[in-house]
Order: structure tokens, then sequence, then C-alpha cells
């Protein structure tokens, strides 16, 4: 039987008291912590705050459910958190988490789980004293050791402790003191590893031999005998793993106090206790080595990410939290040298792993005690990515690597979604979610995140570059590669012939359809190639890594002049790549999608066009079911919350990340839309052992809102922005027209949100053909969303500083682009948004058709196709609509421009429901513009009063 909770919650007090741990704020208890007990930075906090707080506290108090599909796996607990942008959910999200945290660590370290006990027939008394009280001697083993473990975990965090605590009253809060401070134990700690180095570096000179010149023989591949009966050397896949890079450094001091055998007690089970460590889990049940349990965040840009580090500074925990950030190496890497030349995060990385490598040079910034203090330094105080990099770049010492050394020992983690959603990208960085709390922010764009991290493209020029790089290094190494290694080369070069010939022949009947893995294989007629045999190939060999590093050879001996023989010349085509990128590498990643299942996703072919940005005829790998990459993290983890301030339907978001496998918790997501639709209260929450959701209203007053939905323009016609009709000068004109009118009655800044950027071109052409442009510079200046991803932050400027003045500005973005999610438009930035149209995507594309018949072949069926669709859009325009209203004494009109926010009731029943729930009803009626306008105008009348 399945217990559901429903919880509305009401307005309380928060008070000072909560669960507490070492280095907790004063006043704390050691009961399980609420909404209304955890602590707070602001003595009067808004009630939809402590609702999302208990909602929270409870949900991650729920007993562990083990999954049915997978019975030797416990299912995590899956929240779904919705609050309107200007909530203070990133604060109360902060809290509620440390809350539990600092109460679970507690708990791992004070208590015992009583996960050793007696054999099954000890419960039964015989009578006898002393066989009643016998204790075996593999039991007292375990008892033993799992003590030992808690003091061993105990005395580590202490040590740990007690460490920052002694920086922490060194820097004193100021951040010049810190670069002063962490200077010094730099210059200290170079200098001992400078002695040993340059002892090692004469030791090594004197016994080395004098060095060899890199030659064509170094990209010769070793023998391949079978396909899995030898041992491949385990250094083949180091290279590029960080973790191994930061574990098998020789420990500092600084080294042993991140060791996260230590923290987590694992490192008792090593040598007294070595043959229990398959039985005993390390404090917290997390991963042995991996440290102590965590928060980890994850959002899709770093202001998303330095925000929650802000927010976590704020809380009753903000001096003592240990927060680490991860990043690329573009972001943190300190190394000018390297970034002055390569500019790509590829080049970079290539770059650095070169240094690293490399016997005759290294990376200044990496000198192994130093890395391992800066690491120190960063959890002294919560430092954000940018902070870190920033302090790395200043003492000369590796930021990368530096927040990879203190992840063990770091409570919170802040990263991308790019990094938390690649398995191998955790298993590099050796992060580990077992028994940790997820958060993902903006949870709505996780669905199209993991498509794109798992899409692949094949283009001809890349699979010609690949097929004559293959022929070059073939022909020139025929003499000395092993038979088998030459019957897999074979086998690989067939594979890039047929792909070859059919991007060459494709034309666009193949364009409008998607095909399975296994239709394209008949169809390249390989389906007798075993392609998990040339993928292991091409794995254990290298081959990816031998060719870019002979190709790379052969142009540099060109460059210098040194001819190629005419057996191993080759031609470069322009495949648009890096040099630091192997072709091979894509076609062993597009292999590698053709391997997986046609539930995952299919392949439609890209043929270049004047509306596309596809220059040549690709093949594209197409994600359909995100499911599948994000069920890790829900074996894994012990609860992911994803959190946004549009995520319902939730039961949308549940059949996209969850999978329509898991029936049980898509249908608590489609009985908690029901409800909380039904519902007229501030905030409410639906609680079940698997899932668990919570919405509320926004904090601002209704009074404070102005919503208009506008299905006439100026002179009377009809709004009609659908694709067929919105680019007609009738329509294009009518919109400048009611823009200018807007323009006048609107004060500060007014946003314009539009359907594409194709259109914002088209209106601003006809606008400025017309006049209507000069007239509405007239009114206000005028700004328009930037191309360039950098020009975002000067262009939000220049806007900011012209909303701000008596004349104000207007602002022409794009629904779906780089300002309309996670900018804040607060004040005067926006005091009014206007939507134009409904962003609708293209019905006829493949991709989209594949999903919305998916959704109908569920068998959950409480998602269909249509709704999926009409939510996309939807979602699309709350995120817009969310721009505005960022604080309780926020205010702002939302204007909808189209017809059909009238008319269609599925458009209206889409809006967000704080915003609809303050509109007044003849909000929804026909009025004529006029009577809109003087709404309008009414409306910023009474505030300037």
């Amino acid at each position: 039987m399945r217990t559901i909770r429903r919880i509305a919650a009401s307005p309380t007090k928060s008070t000072m008291a909560s669960s507490c741990a070492a280095n907790d704020p004063p006043g704390c208890s050691s009961s399980y912590p609420t909404g209304s007990t955890v602590p707070f930075p602001y003595e009067n906090p808004y009630p939809q705050q402590i609702a999302l707080m208990d909602t929270i506290l409870q949900s991650l108090a729920q007993p562990a459910v083990v999954d049915k599909t997978k019975r030797t796996q416990q299912r995590c607990r899956v929240l779904m958190l919705e609050s309107p942008t200007g909530t203070g959910k990133s604060l109360s999200l902060a809290c509620a988490s440390m809350a539990w945290l600092r109460h679970v660590e507690s708990q791992d370290l004070n208590e015992s789980k009583g996960a050793i006990s007696k054999s099954p027939n000890s419960t039964l008394s015989t009578g006898i004293d002393w066989l009643d009280s016998f204790v075996s001697p593999q039991q007292r083993e375990m008892e033993q050791a799992e003590t030992d473990i808690r003091a061993k975990a105990q005395q580590a965090r202490k040590d740990l402790v007690d460490e920052l605590a002694r920086i922490q009253n060194q820097l004193g809060g100021d951040s010049q003191k810190r670069q002063h401070v962490l200077r010094s134990a730099l210059v200290q700690m170079k200098q001992d590893s400078r002695q040993s180095h340059n002892f090692a570096k004469r030791k090594r000179n004197e016994e080395a031999q004098p060095q060899q010149q890199q030659s064509d023989i170094d990209f010769v591949m070793e023998g391949y005998q079978s396909d899995g009966d030898t041992k491949q050397s385990e250094k083949d896949d180091d290279d590029e793993n960080d973790f191994q890079w930061t574990s098998k450094r020789t420990p500092s001091h600084a080294g042993l106090l991140l060791n996260g055998a230590a923290l987590d007690g694992s490192i008792a089970l090593r040598n007294a206790h070595a043959s229990l460590s398959p039985n005993i889990a390390p404090i917290g049940g997390v991963k042995p080595s991996s440290g102590v349990r965590k928060i980890i965040y994850s959002a899709r840009t770093h202001s998303q990410l330095s925000q929650f580090v802000s927010e976590l500074r704020r809380t009753a925990w903000g001096k003592s939290v240990r927060v680490v950030a991860l990043g690329g190496r573009k972001t943190l890497c300190g190394n000018k040298d390297l970034l002055s030349k390569y500019k790509i995060e590829s080049a970079i990385n290539d770059a650095c792993l070169d240094l690293k490598k490399s016997s005759s040079s290294s990376c200044p910034l990496l000198a192994n005690g130093a890395v391992d203090t800066l690491a120190l330094h960063l959890l002294a105080q919560p430092t954000d990515i940018e902070e870190a990099a920033s302090i790395g770049s200043k003492v000369q010492t590796c930021a990368y690597y530096a927040s990879r050394a203190a992840l063990a020992a770091a409570e919170v983690v802040v990263l991308p979604y790019s990094m938390l959603l690649s398995k191998q990208s955790r298993a590099s960085i050796g992060l580990s979610l077992a028994q940790s709390f997820v958060i993902v922010d903006e949870a709505h764009n996780l669905p199209e995140a993991l498509r794109a991290l798992h899409t692949s493209r094949l283009s001809l020029p890349v699979v010609q570059s690949a097929l004559d790089q293959l022929a070059a290094y073939t022909t020139k190494y025929i003499d000395r590669l092993a038979g088998r290694n030459l019957h897999y080369l074979g086998q690989l070069r067939r594979i890039l012939v047929q792909i070859q010939k059919y991007l060459g022949l494709a034309n666009k009947q193949t364009r409008d359809s998607m095909m399975t893995s296994d239709e394209l294989l008949y169809e390249l007629r390989l389906a007798n190639v075993n392609l998990y045999k040339i993928l292991r190939y091409m794995e254990k060999s290298r081959l990816a890594q031998k060719l870019l590093g002979f190709t790379s050879y052969r142009l540099e001996k060109a460059k210098q002049g040194v001819k190629c023989s005419t057996n191993d010349a080759f031609i470069q085509h322009d495949d648009g790549l890096s040099k630091h990128v192997s072709a091979m590498s894509l076609v062993e990643t597009f292999l590698e999608k053709l391997s997986g299942s046609s539930k995952e996703g299919k392949i439609v072919v890209d043929l270049p066009n004047e509306a596309s940005l596809v220059q040549h005829p690709t093949l594209r790998y197409v994600l359909l079911n995100p499911a599948t990459f994000f069920d890790p993290l829900l074996t894994e983890a012990y609860a992911v919350a994803l959190v946004g301030g549009t995520l319902r339907p939730f039961v949308h978001v549940a059949a996209e990340l969850l999978g329509h496998e898991n029936v049980d918790v898509i249908r608590d997501a489609a009985s908690a839309d029901e409800m909380m639709q039904r519902s007229n209260k501030l905030s409410e929450a639906f609680i079940s052992p698997t899932f668990t959701a919570f919405t509320c209203d926004h904090v601002v007053a209704s009074s404070n809102v102005l919503l208009q939905c506008m299905s006439t323009g100026v002179t009377g016609k009809t709004l009609d922005f659908r694709h067929h009709a919105r680019s007609t000068t009738a329509v294009c004109d009518e919109l400048g027209l009611t823009l200018l009118k807007m323009s006048s009655v609107v004060p500060n800044g007014l946003v314009l949100f539009l359907p594409s950027y194709a259109y914002e071109i088209c209106l601003v052409t006809r606008w400025k053909a017309t006049g209507v442009w000069d007239k509405l510079e007239l009114e206000k200046a005028i700004h328009r969303e930037p191309k360039n991803a950098q020009m975002v932050e000067v262009s939000l400027q220049a806007y900011a500083a012209d909303a701000a003045t008596e004349r104000g500005a207007l602002l022409l973005s794009v629904i779906g682009g780089k300002l309309s999610e996670g900018i804040n438009f607060s004040n005067e930035m926006a005091r009014c948004v206007a939507v134009v149209g409904l962003p609708y995507p293209d019905i006829t594309d493949p991709e989209l058709k594949e999903k919305m018949t998916a959704m109908d072949r569920s068998s959950a069926k409480t998602v269909t196709g249509r709704d999926y669709y009409n939510n996309l859009c939807m979602r699309a325009v709350n995120q817009s609509i969310g721009r505005a209203i960022r604080h309780a004494n926020d205010y702002a009109a939302i204007v909808l421009l189209d017809s059909r926010y009238l008319t269609d009731t599925r458009v209206w029943n889409g809006l967000p429901h704080w915003l609809k729930k303050g509109a007044k009803n003849e909000c929804c009626q026909q009025r004529s513009f006029d009577h809109r306008l003087g709404e309008i105008r009414s409306f910023f009348a009474r505030r300037t009063c």
C-alpha cells in the first residue's frame, strides 16, 4: 500500500533551532530539522520559503524504497520543486540542504548504524548466560572494524576542521589578506618542493640517456592478439583521468588532510580489516575513498553556480561550509602562456596533458604541495569558480587540479550540467554521487542538455579525413602491424567507405525520416560487422590518438620542408576540426551511438540548404530517450531535486527524465498536477515514498502585477502571429504601431520577446523602412539582443543604464534566446514584459515527430504527443514572463500579444498559476486596444503617485 501525504504549508515564524554537528551555529538541537526550525538569515522568511524547506526536509526523511525493476538497487527519492523566480528559492535550498547535511553527518559520526548484528539465532534465548552472550570472532572483528572506521573518520575530520579554522582566523574575512596568507604558505611549500624536485632532476639527468627526437615509429600500435584474452597495459586509460593524477601524487601535509580514505574512514579497511572491506561501508555509506557525504548543486551557467555559493555564504553555516567549484581547464587554468596560445577547450586540454606527460618540461603551476595547499585554502571560505580561477592565477598555482584535490573534503560541490550528466566526466574527476543530495536548478533544461550532450554528428569531410589518415597510416606501417591489427583496420576502412558512399548519394528523401541503428547498418550493408569488437579494438589500441599523433607529426615535417614519400602522403580535407581533435575520435563516438539500443535514439541525415547551418551531408545521432542517461543519477544518489520556476506540469518532466517504465512515479506526478491545479493555497506539497512535488504562489502582491492579453492592435487588426501570417507587412506594421503606443505609457524598461531571431530581423527591417523605428527611438533607447554570447553582459549593462533614465529603454529579445533565462530584469529594467506570439516548434521536424509518437505509445498514457508539444511552447513563454518580478516589492505589466491567448484554453491553462490568480476576470475577455492601453496607463499611474 503506497502512502501519499498532501501538505498545505502555513506561514510560520522561523527560529534559530536545528540539528547540529561540528561547526554548526549556536542554539541548534540534535532533533531532525523542519522548515520552521532551520536557521535562516532573516527574521521573517516568506511563508513560501518555510514551506519549501519543510517539503525538502520531509522528503529527505522518507525511508528508502527498493526499485522493483532493479531488485538489487535502491531507488533514490525524486523531488520536483517549483517556485517562481524571485521567491528566494536558492536561499531556501541552501538552508534546508545544509541543515539536512549537518544532521546526517552528526548521525554518521556519532551513532552506530546497527549494521553489525549477531547471527539470526542469537535473538532466541537458551537460558544459558554464557551461550546467549557468545559473539563469534568474525562478529567481533566486524564490530571492531566499525569502531576503527568511525574513529579514523572522526579524527581526520577534526584535523581538517582545526586546520581550516586556523586558516580562517588568519584570513579574518579580508580578501587581500587571503591572498597574502595563501601566498606565504605557497612560497614555503614551493621552496620545499623545488629542493626535492631539483635533486630528483639532477639525479635523472645523471642517469638518463640523451633524449631522443620523436620519430614516426612512436605511432606504431602494439600487437592486438585477441578480443579479450590478453591483458592490456593499465596505462592506456590513465592519461586523461584527473582523479588518478590527484590521488597518485606524493602527499603533502595539506594532501593528507584532504585524503578521502581518511575522511570516510575506509583507510581502516586497507590493512587490519582488509578482508572485511566488501561487507562494511565507509562512514555515511559513501563510496570508499570519496570522502564526506555531499550536496551536489548543478546549473546551466557559471552565474547561476556563483549565485548559489553567494546564498550559502548567507546561511548560518556560511563561514564553515566547505565548498568546491568544478569547471573546465578553460575556466580554471592559470597558465597564461598556455591560454594565450590555445583558445578552445579541447586544445587547452591536450596542451595541459602534454605538459603533464612531458619529461623535458612541466607546468610551473603544478607544484605538488602547492596544489594541495591551494585546495585547502579554497575550502576555508566558500569560493565560486571565478574567485578560484582568480586566486590560482595570482598565486601561480593550478586552480583546476586544486579543485579536484579538494573534492573529497568538500561538503558542497557546484558544477555545470555537462560534468554532472556525463558518467565519464564524473569518473574522471573522482566524483561519486553515493548518498549525496543532488540539486539540479532550472531543471526544465535537463532533457535538452542530455540530448545535446549525447548527440553525435559525422559529416562527409570528417569521414574522408579519417579514411585518408587511416589509409596513409596503414600504408606506412603495413610491414610492422600484427595480423589482428590489419584485420580490424580493414574492417574499419570498410565501415568508413560505406558511410562515405552513403553520404555522397544522400538526397532529400533521406532527410525527412529517422532511422534506427539497425536500419542504417542494413542501408550501409554492415549488419554483419560486430561493432562491439571494433569499438573494443579502437579503445584498447588507442587508434584515434595514434592517428592524431601520426597526422600531426607528418604535417609538422611537411612544414619543415621534409618531403613525405608518395606512399604515406595524404590529402587534408576541410573537416572543420581543431588540430587537437582526431577525426577518428568522432567516428568512434558515432559508432558507440550506433551500438546502443534503438529505444535510446535514432539517426537523421542532415543535408546542406539555405535554411540550415549544415555545410556538408551529415549523419546525426539524436537521443530520443534522455531517461537512459539520467537513470545513473537516480540509482547512485541519495536524492535528486529538480528545481525551477516553470516545472509544471510535473508529469511532463517525469515522462522525459524518469522514463515511461517508472509508472508509479509518473502517476504520482500526474496526481500532483491534478491536485495543484485545483488548489488555491499559498503553497502545496505532494509527498509519496518515491516522489515529491511542490509549488507555491509568488511572493509579490497581486496588485503589483498587471496581466493583459491583447488580441487586436492599434487599428483594430487581429494580432495573428502564426507562422504563415506573422511576416506579412500588415502584421508587422500593426505590431510596430502597438509597440509605439505601449512605449509612450510604460516607464523605464520595456522588454519585448519575439518568436525567433529571424523574425526579429524581419521586424527591424520593416520598421526601419516605414519610419516606425525612428519613432520608437524618440520614445525609448532601443537595444537588441546580441548574437555573440560574449557581448550579452555589455549589452545588458548598456540597456540597464538607459532603462534607469526618465526616457527609458526598449530591449528586443528572443523567446528561448540568451536573455530569456537566468537574467535578472528587476525593477526599472522590466516595468513591462511583452511576449509576441507563441513559439511552437516546427511540428514537421522528424525529431519532434518521433518524440510525440513515443509519448502517444507510452503505457502510462499520462502525457500525449500533443500535450508535449503544447508544454514545450508554454514553458518557453513562461520563462520569458519570469524575467520580470524579481522580489516582493517589484511591479510590472505582463502583456501577451496574440489572439490565441484569449481564444485557446490550452494556452491560458499553460500560463503560471500565480499570474492568472491575480488577474482580473476581464483580462481573458475580448477588449479593444484602447481599453487595454488604458489599463496599463492606470496601473503605472497608481505607482507614481
